[in-house]
C-alpha cells in the first residue's frame, strides 16, 4: 500500500511494474493531490476521518479489496506523519526517504524500516530483513540467526552546546510496549542490565556498525556512556573488546561519571538534561580526531550528549554516537499477547540461559507444567492472532 504523496509518476510506474511482476498486489492511496497512476490500479481514497483518526479504515478497505490479512501488508510513505499512527497497528510500515537522517522528533515512533533507495521496496518481498540490531539479535535456534544483515538509521541530537550524530541499529521496546514480547533485542537489552550473557552478541553488533563508520571516517578511539559510581560499568568490557578488534584507543578510563545522580525514571526530557548536567568528567593526553561513544538505549540523549560535550571539551574534534536501539513510545491502548492452550495463561518471550535461543513459555508454568513454544511458532501466533478482525467494521462515521 503506497501513499501517493510526493511520489513521482516515474516512481509510481516503477513500483507498480516491479511489484505486480512479482505476483504481488499494489494499492495506491489517493490523497488530496491528484496524481496520475497506471491504468487498472487499485485505488483507495484517503478521507478526512482517515487523516484525523489514522489509517485503520484504509487498511480495512485494503483487506476487503485483496482478501489479505493486515499482517500480510506493507504500508509505504515518504511522509513520516502518515506512518506515525500506523506503527502500533498490525501492519508493516516502511518510510521511504532519500535523506539518510530521521528527524529527532520522529525517533520515538519509528516505522518497521527506513529505506533510502526505491529499489529496496520490491526487495522487501524477497528476503527477511529489518533494522540490523533487531534481526542480528533474533535467534531462531541456538545457532541460527534471523539474518546477519540489515539496515541502520541516523539522526542528530542537540543540546545547548553539543550537536551529535547518532547511528542506531534498531528499536528498543520497553516492558509496557505492545511489541516487547516479540522483540528479542529488547529482551536481551533488559537482561544485560544485570548480567554479561549478551556481551559477545552486542560486541558483534557494535563492531559491524563501527566498521561501517570507520569506512567513512577513521575512528581513533572508542568509549561508552559510563554508569553511575554505584552501578557496574556494564559497557566497559565491550569497549575493551571493540578497541582490540578495531585497533583503536580504549577511552573508557578517560570518561567517568562523578556523582550518583538520581535515576531518569519518571523524568521528562528537560528534567533529564538538568539531571545529568556536569555529572561527567573527561580527560585526554593527546588530541584525537574521531571517537565513537556507545550506549545500549537512546531515549532523550541527555547522558550521551553530556558525555559528548565533555569529550569535545578535552580536544576530541568529532564524536559519533552508536546505540543498539532507540526507545519507542508505548501505545497505552494496544496490548498484544498470546495465550497458553493448556491453562489460558499469558505466553511470554524468554531467553535460553545456556545459549542465544529464545522461546515462548507460560507465566503459569510452575503450577500447570505448560508446554513451551519455539520463537518462530510463538511469533507467528503473535502476528496472526493480533491482526484486525473485519467483523462489524462496516459502519460509517
Amino acid at each position: 500500500m503506497v501513499y501517493l504523496d510526493a511520489f513521482s509518476y516515474q516512481e509510481i510506474n516503477y513500483l507498480n511494474e516491479k511489484i505486480t511482476n512479482m505476483g504481488k498486489q499494489i494499492i495506491f492511496i489517493q490523497t488530496e493531490e491528484t496524481v496520475k497512476v497506471p491504468n487498472n490500479s487499485l485505488l483507495i481514497q484517503e478521507t478526512f476521518q482517515d487523516k484525523a483518526f489514522g489509517p485503520r479504515k484504509i487498511i480495512e478497505s485494503a483487506m476487503r479489496l485483496t482478501d489479505l490479512a493486515s499482517y500480510q501488508m506493507i504500508l509505504v510513505s515518504k511522509d513520516h506523519l502518515k506512518l506515525k499512527s500506523a506503527v502500533h497497528l498490525p501492519i508493516s510500515t516502511v518510510l521511504f526517504n532519500e535523506n539518510p537522517h530521521i528527524h529527532y522528533n520522529d525517533i520515538g515512533n519509528l516505522p518497521d524500516l527506513k529505506l533510502g533507495n526505491i529499489r529496496g521496496i520490491p526487495e522487501l518481498f524477497k528476503k527477511t530483513t529489518g533494522y540490523f540490531s533487531e534481526v542480528f539479535s533474533t535467534h531462531l535456534s541456538k545457532k541460527s540467526k534471523w539474518s546477519e544483515s540489515g539496515y541502520i538509521f541516523k539522526f542528530f541530537a542537540h543540546s545547548e552546546k553539543t550537536n551529535l550524530e547518532i547511528i542506531a541499529g534498531g528499536r528498543y521496546f520497553g516492558p509496557k510496549h505492545s511489541l516487547y514480547e516479540s522483540s528479542q533485542l529488547s529482551k536481551r537489552i533488559r537482561k544485560s542490565k544485570n548480567e554479561t550473557s549478551q556481551d559477545n552478541l552486542f560486541n558483534e553488533i557494535f563492531f559491524s556498525i563501527i566498521k561501517v563508520i570507520n569506512g567513512v571516517q577513521n575512528v581513533n578511539g572508542i568509549t561508552r556512556v559510563p554508569s553511575r559510581p554505584e552501578k557496574k560499568d556494564r559497557l566497559a568490557p565491550i569497549v575493551s573488546l571493540l578497541s582490540k578488534r578495531l585497533g583503536t584507543v580504549d577511552l573508557s578510563p578517560n570518561l567517568s561519571c562523578k556523582y550518583n545522580y538520581p535515576p531518569h525514571k519518571n523524568l521528562n526530557k528537560e528534567q533529564r538534561f538538568m539531571n545529568v548536567k556536569d555529572q561527567f568528567s573527561a580527560s585526554l593526553h593527546n588530541p584525537l580526531d574521531h571517537v565513537v561513544l556507545i550506549d545500549d538505549v537512546f531515549t532523550t540523549g541527555a547522558t550521551m550528549l553530556e558525555c559528548a560535550k565533555e569529550l569535545h571539551n578535552v580536544g576530541i574534534k568529532k564524536v559519533t554516537g552508536v546505540v543498539l536501539g532507540v526507545n519507542q513510545f508505548a501505545d497505552e491502548f494496544m496490548d498484544r499477547f498470546i495465550s497458553c492452550e493448556k491453562c489460558g495463561g499469558k505466553l511470554n518471550l524468554f531467553l535460553n540461559k545456556r545459549n542465544y535461543s529464545a522461546f515462548y513459555g507460560c507465566t503459569e508454568y510452575q503450577e500447570h507444567q505448560c508446554p513451551t513454544h519455539s520463537y518462530r511458532d510463538g511469533l507467528k501466533r503473535m502476528v496472526t492472532e493480533n491482526s484486525f478482525d473485519l467483523v462489524n467494521t462496516n459502519e460509517e462515521f
